[in-house]
């Protein structure tokens, strides 16, 4: 009898064993999977800069929410902030910038401003055609 209760709870142990390493695996698989997307940013004090991603950061946000980022970026704008915005989305920029600059092979190939915004121009720039940062 003690024989069989023994057996029964060195059993108990190793399913119970085996259920928390299989819930491990599935935890450590999983914890590499999350989205770390940044919809709001918030400073105690000032800042002199504010620096957002590419638009791999923005992939998946729904419209209103990235109405809320635009709104965001204006309003640091409104109130000083230098705010850069990295982006391939050429009508985003048009939106959103008062300033674009073209960088083509890692050089700086053409400046335009806010009452310049030219889509063809700033296309052809991007192509490194034309322009030499002379606009």
């Amino acid at each position: 009898m003690e024989t069989d209760k023994r057996y029964f709870i060195e059993g108990l142990f190793i399913i119970g064993l085996l259920v928390g390493m299989a819930l491990f695996f599935v935890w450590l698989a999983n914890s590499g999977k999350r989205d770390d997307v940044l919809y709001r940013i918030h400073f105690a004090e000032s800042v002199s800069g504010l620096s957002l991603g590419d638009s791999v950061k923005f992939h998946g946000v729904d419209v209103g929410t990235k109405v809320e980022i635009y709104l965001t970026i204006a309003e640091l704008a409104a109130n000083g902030a230098a705010v850069v915005v990295a982006s391939s989305e050429l009508l985003e920029l048009v939106g959103l910038c008062h300033r674009i600059v073209v960088l083509h092979e890692g050089r700086s190939v053409a400046t335009f401003r806010h009452d310049e915004f030219d889509e063809a121009l700033i296309l052809s720039a991007c192509f490194g055609q034309g322009l030499a940062d002379d606009h």
